[in-house]
């Protein structure tokens, strides 16, 4: 059946099952934090994603990271595997979870912004507009519901 999609088809199959997945991170980490220290949850999913990676590039035969590409690497996974969960690890300790969600909705444009800057592309005009549209909505809707307060 895998074979039969095409790239793009696959893709967006997967960044759906990926996106869905990423919309348990606040509700699975705040129920987590409740218990646990925000430090442990951070360790425990780097060790869990950490073991599925070496699994995955075992299994599949696929080419550990070439010399060249470990400081990139372990700078995208610094930020990745420690700050991001660890931030929401606290965060989670102190706002709700649906309120978390919503300020992650700001994500999508910081994420863009940073990878433009640091691989060089490009996107048009039209991707940005929709992105900063995108962005002023989340901030909008915040300032609403929380009366005038980020």
């Amino acid at each position: 059946m895998i074979n039969s999609l095409s790239r793009e088809t696959l893709g967006l199959i997967l960044g759906t099952i990926g996106v869905i997945i990423f919309g348990d991170t606040l509700p699975m980490t705040r129920i987590a934090v409740q218990s646990l220290d925000p430090w442990f949850v951070t360790s425990g999913r780097a060790a869990l994603a950490g073991f599925v990676a070496v699994l995955v590039l075992s299994v599949l035969r696929r080419p550990w990271p070439r010399r060249d590409e470990v400081i990139p690497f372990a700078i995208g996974a610094f930020f990745t595997i420690i700050g991001f969960p660890v931030c929401t690890g606290f965060a989670m300790q102190l706002v709700p979870a649906s309120h978390g969600g919503v300020v992650l909705g700001i994500l999508p444009l910081v994420v863009a912004l940073f990878g433009a800057l640091s691989s060089g592309d490009r996107p048009s005009l039209g991707f940005w507009v929709s992105a900063v549209v995108g962005a002023a909505l989340v901030i909008g809707f915040s300032l609403r519901d929380e009366a005038g307060q980020l």
